[in-house]
């Protein structure tokens, strides 16, 4: 593609995107947990704000035009994580994405753009309220559990094996310190060890 260079130039973006062109590819990179992602069966692309990857659906695609449409398109993705164009085309938020697009098409050129910068700070930003998330529900299900044996049953019950796994490595990893005989019994407690 002769022409990624040009837009990254236009975008004012030094860090050049890692270009996924086949499904499969997304899947392994998915399944490497380097990529997280939604895939709808109708996208012809998508652009990964955690990392600097877009995908490309290249058999999807008819036409070069078609190909280099898109391209642009994740390309704004790209350099503007904070513009969403939404799911509605009649929307001012489509309008205005479809419109920096157009712009990109026509030349125009924009100042500088730090995306590695952005990566971090974005991973940062995700990573805190990942461990937040994980900390309230580690709080609310242990209480639960905790509560009396019909909460206990219904937890187990309503529970996959490997939710109550993530719930006792978020236990481990708020309260490291144990005595063997304590960190056994939670192990007992949590369905993940069958005798003491």
């Amino acid at each position: 593609m002769r022409m990624l260079p040009i837009y990254l130039k236009q975008l004012g973006v030094d860090a050049v995107p890692e270009i996924i062109w086949t499904r499969k590819e997304a899947i392994a990179l998915r399944r490497a947990g380097v990529v997280k992602f939604k895939n709808k069966k109708n996208w012809l692309g998508w652009c990964v704000k955690s990392s600097n990857h877009i995908c490309i659906y290249y058999s999807k695609h008819k036409t070069l035009q078609q190909l280099l449409n898109t391209l642009r398109h994740e390309l704004v993705h790209y350099r503007f994580p904070e513009l969403d164009h939404g799911t509605d085309h009649n929307s001012a938020k489509y309008q205005e994405f479809n419109l920096v697009v157009k712009e990109l098409k026509d030349g125009k050129n924009w100042p500088k753009f730090d995306r590695n910068e952005f990566v971090n700070t974005w991973n940062k930003q995700n990573e805190q309220e990942i461990v937040e998330w994980k900390f309230r529900n580690f709080i609310y299900w242990t209480q639960v559990y905790d509560a009396d044996a019909e909460a206990k049953a219904d937890l187990e019950r309503h529970t996959s094996w490997s939710f109550r796994c993530f719930l006792y490595w978020t236990w481990e990893s708020t309260v490291p310190l144990l005595s063997t005989r304590q960190y056994y019994q939670k192990q007992k407690d949590l369905g993940l060890r069958k005798r003491l």
